[in-house]
């Protein structure tokens, strides 16, 4: 994990601990990262994101169907 990636967490997490008048903001200015580990990670939630869609899908397709059938039922 890059070092500066690590201190903006680790500083966000102590934040977190601290009351609302000592908390401090943490703005990330730069991520050093190469540019195919950025590519594999977007690919992986490109991947991952196939099944949610999938899911998502037949829950629409269920309630639709449901309502549908309630609301509509010569059809």
């Amino acid at each position: 994990m890059p070092t500066s990636l690590f201190i903006a967490l680790l500083l966000i997490f102590w934040s977190k601990d601290m009351s609302d008048e000592e908390a401090k903001k943490v703005i990330v200015v730069d991520l050093q990262m190469p540019f195919f580990s950025i590519v594999t990670l977007m690919v992986k939630w490109a991947l991952a994101s196939i099944p949610a869609i999938i899911i998502l899908a037949v829950i629409f397709s269920v309630v639709s169907g449901l309502m549908g059938g309630l609301l509509f039922p010569r059809f």
